[in-house]
């Protein structure tokens, strides 16, 4: 399935391999405690004397500035640097305070660890508009469905969807937002069919969500692709034991998550699982 954007031209062909999932690419994220405590810390290195004045908001934005925009060998050494402090910061730690860390608090966020330095993280639920949680915010904007992104074929427009969504998650005072949703449109009983920006086909999940998520992370804010995986219906999720051959799940359901996570870091860790812990 093909399409064209608004040069007419075909989506790029360095994104057809994106269909094709290898079996390294499918290793699990991981979406822990150590990533957070390793960009906040990077910020903290960097900007000691901001740490008192600026908000969990200014650190993390300024820590995910620092990734897009750092020239790569400066940025290594800053990626080294903030790896030895998260080690350092983990050392002391109990196994309770980790495990505590790691549940977070309420929804979606994530608890401060004051004796670190490590301020709260606050996230907010959405994947095509932000769900504002905090007393006296009521307002917000709903954006197009992600069927309807992805009948547009256009990469382009899942940036200008992705900024919109960053600045809105921002705004609001958060660090990060449930969203995008790449599921696939598989049945009518998908009750979240409305989130899913892959329509009835994974090459556009895979071709489509980097660019959304380019998008809000552009703001400062992290994103996080959801609902992993094979998430086809609503009703009684919690509880479903979806069955499939391991090729449908590899070739329908988990391509745009391999994509997301390898290629544009979302909820990622950049160390990968060693092979025996897969």
């Amino acid at each position: 399935m093909a399409g064209t954007g608004e040069a007419g031209q075909l989506f790029p062909e360095e994104n057809i391999k994106y269909y094709s999932v290898n079996n390294d690419a499918l290793g699990p994220c991981k979406c822990v405690g150590k990533q957070l405590i390793k960009m906040i810390l990077e910020s903290n290195m960097n900007k000691r004397k901001m740490i008192g004045a600026h908000s969990a908001l200014a650190l993390l934005a300024l820590a995910v500035s620092q990734v897009h925009a750092a020239d790569p060998t400066v940025q290594q050494g800053r990626e080294d640097r903030a790896e030895k402090a998260a080690q350092k910061t983990l050392a002391k730690m109990t196994m309770e305070e980790k495990l505590a860390y790691i549940g977070g608090t309420g929804g979606w966020d994530v608890k401060p660890l004051t004796n670190y330095g490590v301020p709260q993280i606050h996230g907010a639920d959405g994947g095509v508009g932000v769900r504002y949680t905090s007393e006296g915010n009521d307002q917000g904007v709903v954006y197009p469905s992600g069927p309807n992104l992805a009948a547009t074929f256009n990469p382009r427009r899942a940036i200008d969807l992705g900024r919109a969504l960053g600045y809105d998650t921002a705004t609001g005072g958060y660090q990060f937002i449930t969203g995008p949703g790449v599921n696939l449109y598989r049945m009518p009983y998908g009750g979240r069919a409305f989130e899913y920006l892959s329509g009835e086909d994974p090459f556009l999940g895979a071709s489509l969500a980097p660019g959304v998520i380019n998008g809000i992370q552009s703001r400062g804010v992290w994103a996080n692709a959801k609902h992993y995986a094979a998430n086809d219906q609503e009703s009684n999720r919690f509880n479903l034991d979806q069955k499939m051959p391991e090729r449908v799940l590899r070739e329908m359901s988990l391509p745009a998550f391999a994509v997301v996570v390898e290629k544009r870091q979302c909820c990622d860790d950049d160390v990968r699982l060693p092979e025996s812990e897969r």
